[in-house]
């Protein structure tokens, strides 16, 4: 059995069209959704914030790591420790640095507010293995 569809001037009576009046008027409001990426490569962090419904990039920052590529000799206070050819390492404290740094900065670019990004995603330019605590803690940063 097809019926045709109703329509709102059909439901409105002069007993629905008072109490309609009388409620009130419910806002609806739909918050935007953003996510930040971060990518770490072999000199520096970049952070990009993007709108999670389109994909439309707000705002970016890049962090130059303190100690780039460690190649010749460990950073300070352990100076004196030459590395043996073809080493290269990173230290972590640079990724430490570098999140501190960018993802503050693409939030304040922005203006989005921290309660609108709904995730953060990490990207490295190689499998980058760091040994840690079950806290978290770097090995590389306790003490010997």
């Amino acid at each position: 059995m097809d019926r045709a569809p109703t329509t709102a001037s059909q439901l409105s009576t002069p007993d629905t069209d008072s109490r309609r009046q009388e409620l009130p008027r419910r806002r609806t409001t739909r918050r935007n959704r953003y996510t930040i990426g971060v990518d770490f490569g072999t000199e520096s962090a970049r952070a990009v914030l993007v709108e999670v419904a389109d994909g439309t990039e707000l705002a970016t920052a890049v962090h130059e790591y303190a100690n780039g590529i460690i190649d010749e000799r460990l950073p300070e206070p352990d100076q004196d420790v030459v590395l043996e050819h073809d080493w290269a390492l990173q230290d972590p404290a640079d990724y430490i640095a570098s999140v501190k740094d960018a993802v503050p900065r693409v939030l304040a670019k922005s203006g989005v507010d921290t309660a609108d990004v709904i995730g953060i995603g990490i990207d490295f330019t190689a499998c980058t293995m760091l040994p840690t605590t079950a806290d978290g803690a770097p090995l590389c940063f306790l003490e010997a």
